[in-house]
């Protein structure tokens, strides 16, 4: 019911209009490239910066599937392909965002601290998405 931001404030979520609720995303978004772009300048090394390629494509499936699940049966054939191929880009970013920390630090000499760093930063990535989304259904179920 309550969301603890950074400074210890406790906002109800309930009463968070589309505005706070974008500014907190962001927020979380911005922690996390942050994170990411520290993780690579402390151990010098720059590769797991192309993750933000993964990160452009964090809200397409959101996009993509919007508004077909909530009645799926009577949807056309094409927003059902558009929602399939949402549910692709799921699958497609979630496997960088776990495959690619596991990757760089087998194939290159990422030190456990950046790897560590950099899981954290797709961690906070994953759940600012995971937040919004959830509070996008949230609306739609209340009739907002």
């Amino acid at each position: 019911r309550y969301l603890v931001l950074f400074c210890f404030c406790q906002v109800e979520v309930e009463k968070m209009n589309k505005s706070s609720q974008f500014v907190v995303f962001g927020l979380l978004l911005g922690l996390s490239i942050s994170l990411l772009i520290v993780s690579c300048a402390l151990y010098d090394g720059w590769w797991p910066l192309t993750i933000l390629l993964a990160y452009a494509l964090l809200p397409v499936p959101m996009v993509l599937s919007f508004g077909v699940t909530e009645d799926y049966a009577s949807a056309s054939e094409s927003s059902k392909a558009f929602f399939h191929f949402g549910q692709c880009m799921m699958g497609f970013v979630g496997s960088c965002m776990i495959g690619l920390p596991l990757v760089l630090k087998h194939n290159t000499d990422m030190e456990l601290t950046q790897f560590i760093m950099f899981c954290g930063s797709n961690l906070v990535a994953l759940i600012a998405v995971i937040w919004i989304w959830l509070k996008q259904y949230a609306e739609d179920d209340d009739g907002f």
